[in-house]
């Protein structure tokens, strides 16, 4: 008997017992295990070998799932051919601006350490951007402000229906930005006024050699306007130092959130019916301190403001006053019933009012009463469905703006906290306009913000 065997029928094979003989160790081994394979973020595991399904034509959106033959693979998704902003690279679709693997060109691999912007390979990303997985997939420098798979931070993804702007999720995009497709289908809002990728318009890009400036691509930037990097993809783009937020006096520099870019500086910017006083944000239409302009106090025998005027102060009762009468509601979902006339969380066509677009409303009449709050229900069953955000206003005047998002307003309009409290003032309508939605577009389906609210209550 050879002195290599592995005595199989005295102990278990690739097994050493102690009991046999010390020759018999000769050849004797253990098998260890194969440790599990770690993928990058941007891969799946597929059959134990890490692939890209975002352009993998042989995993295409999932493991397993191949493409036909003539088909190529971009965006998870088989096509006839890449879409806009991606190369094909084989039988794969690549943005040559920012993948690792395609860097510049097909078949192009940055090294160990490095990412890929504006179509070369670096060792760090170049001024307001950050190495995330950016919306098609491949890991890159990505711009936060804008990119709405990587909303204000890496992996910070905005819902279906919004964008993002200023690293902020929104319902829609900032003045003078249009909304584009990104090269992985996600939309985001782009300056058309400087973008070297949408110049003008979305999906004309500027020639390589070129910039854009003022929405026009051209060998240099205009007048007033510096050549700054750090663009989509790294590239280079001109920014208006006095008004850019991302290059505020000078390229990279910055303005925090709630913040705007004024003659080269970062100043705090008040919402929209908001005037700053001092380094305040205030309604001039209600603030008792600044009644109708700053430091314009009310006191004496009329110590409100109300209208942007001082009037006397009328006290409310405390009960739900009667605006049961729908004086009026351009509300377009597919319920248009009447919220005025209950308190009492109801969800039926008789009393839902679905907002299929922002600046719809319902106006609520009928009496003519001293009123501190206004309330509402929604529907009682999710956080997010239906749910959205209404500017109050008594008669022409905003009162404060009542939003659901994120709560349960079931109940009584009253007593389920979803209200809003502002000085006492005799109203003769209350109006609710749609001014949000919550993303989820699936209350009544069709257009943003498709929000409902029934039932409507003022005391």
């Amino acid at each position: 008997m050879s002195t290599n065997m592995s005595f199989s029928l005295m102990v278990k094979v690739g097994a050493c017992a102690a009991a046999v003989m010390v020759v018999a160790f000769v050849g004797c081994s253990s098998t260890p295990e194969t440790p599990a394979k770690t993928c990058e973020a941007s891969e799946s595991l597929c059959n134990n070998e890490c692939v890209d399904t975002v352009n993998d034509p042989a995993n295409c959106g999932a493991c397993g799932t191949a493409c036909k033959p003539g088909e190529v693979c971009g965006g998870s998704a088989c096509a006839l051919t890449c879409g806009a902003g991606s190369t094909q690279c084989g039988a794969s679709c690549a943005d040559v601006k920012v993948d690792p693997k395609n860097c510049g060109a097909c078949g192009t691999a940055c090294g160990v350490g490095q990412v890929c912007a504006a179509g070369a390979c670096v060792a760090q990303c170049p001024a307001n951007q950050k190495i995330c997985l950016g919306d098609g997939g491949a890991v890159g420098c990505v711009t936060t402000n804008t990119d709405s798979a990587n909303c204000g931070d890496c992996g910070v993804k905005c819902p279906t229906g919004n964008v993002c702007v200023a690293g902020k999720c929104s319902d829609s995009c900032g003045v003078g930005e249009a909304l584009c497709a990104g090269d992985g289908g996600a939309f985001y809002c782009s300056a058309t006024q400087n973008d070297n990728n949408n110049c003008g318009a979305c999906g004309s890009p500027c020639p390589s050699g070129q910039v854009c400036s003022a929405g026009k691509c051209a060998d240099s930037c205009g007048l007033g306007e510096k050549l700054c990097s750090g663009g989509d993809g790294g590239a280079a783009y001109c920014a208006a130092l006095q008004t850019d937020n991302s290059n505020c006096g000078a390229c990279g520099t910055t303005c925090m959130n709630g913040q705007k870019c004024v003659k080269g500086a970062c100043k705090l910017e008040c919402a929209q019916g908001l005037t700053m006083c001092g380094n305040e944000c205030v309604d001039t239409n209600t603030s008792r301190d600044n009644c109708g302009s700053c430091n314009a106090p009310c006191s004496g025998l009329t110590p409100s403001c109300y209208g942007a005027k001082c009037v006397k102060t009328c006290v409310p009762s405390g009960t739900r006053q009667a605006f049961n009468t729908e004086n009026s509601a351009t509300a377009s979902g597919c319920w248009k019933g009447n919220p005025c006339g209950q308190d009492i969380y109801n969800f039926s066509p008789s009393f839902g009012a679905n907002f299929q677009a922002l600046n719809e409303d319902v106006v609520c009449g009928g009496v003519t009463s001293c009123v501190s709050h206004v309330g509402v229900a929604t529907y009682q069953f999710s956080t997010s469905v239906c749910q959205g955000a209404w500017d109050v206003y008594c008669g022409l005047v905003k009162v404060g703006t009542i939003d659901t998002n994120g709560k349960t307003c079931a109940g009584t309009a009253m007593t389920n906290g979803c209200n809003v409290m502002f000085q006492p003032v005799a109203c003769s309508t209350i109006r609710l306009v749609a001014s949000k939605g919550s993303g989820t577009m699936s209350c009544c389906g069709g257009n943003s913000p498709d929000s409902m609210v029934t039932a409507i209550s003022a005391w």
